[in-house]
């Protein structure tokens, strides 16, 4: 069972728009991230969807654009 299926959307955006999150942010956490996937991925095709997956993920997450919506600072 996917995660979305069992307990929904997980808003992963919203709840770090209390944070400031930009490209120094968004490195430090793929290093982490990737550091784990190329350790416990069992074969190649795994770690490339993985990598591919997070770095999208960590990009999205970005709040630091200065327009309105993607700011930290907007209200809430």
């Amino acid at each position: 069972m996917l995660f979305n299926e069992n307990r929904g959307q997980p808003k992963l955006r919203m709840r770090h728009m209390t944070f400031k999150v930009g490209a120094l942010e968004r490195d430090r956490w793929l290093v982490h991230m990737l550091t784990a996937v190329n350790e416990l991925a069992p074969d190649d095709l795994i770690r490339d969807e993985m990598t591919q997956y997070f770095v999208k993920a960590a990009e999205h997450l970005r709040n630091d654009t200065g327009l309105p919506i993607s700011s930290a600072q907007y209200p809430r």
